[in-house]
């Protein structure tokens, strides 16, 4: 197994954690035995079905699973919307935009919750105050 493989079946590990699924229910959740999602997250080798699934309930990108996210800081270039301007966000779209661990946390947090709610409070956050 490559260096790479493991690191991908740690990452599968981590977010499968964060988002409150233990092995038994992430792979019911993706209709596989047990036996085969452990030995997937020890070997690093989801099919691209498998994978994209994974993506899904976790609720993280499948590059994200598969290449891992900058964890000293996450960069983004500024949305086309104005969205995040409407939360208070002035960013300018040349800079990136560094997050505090605690806005990291949230966002993980966010991540995890049912796309309907996340809808729920990013309309909250964006109405007028």
């Amino acid at each position: 197994m490559s260096d790479h493989e493991e690191k991908i079946g740690r990452r599968i590990a981590r977010y499968r954690s964060l988002a409150g699924y233990t092995q038994q229910t992430a792979a019911d959740a993706i209709g596989i035995n047990k036996n085969s999602y452990a030995r997937m997250e020890r070997s690093g080798t989801p099919k691209p079905d498998v994978l994209k699934k994974l993506s899904d309930i976790f609720n993280v990108p499948v590059q994200v699973l598969l290449y891992g996210e900058v964890d000293s800081e996450i960069t983004a270039q500024a949305p086309k919307s104005s969205a995040l301007k409407d939360i208070g966000f002035d960013i300018k779209q040349d800079e990136p935009l560094v997050l505090t661990t605690n806005e990291k946390n949230i966002i993980k947090l966010l991540r995890s919750l049912p796309q309907t709610k996340r809808n729920e409070i990013l309309k909250q956050l964006t109405e007028e105050k």
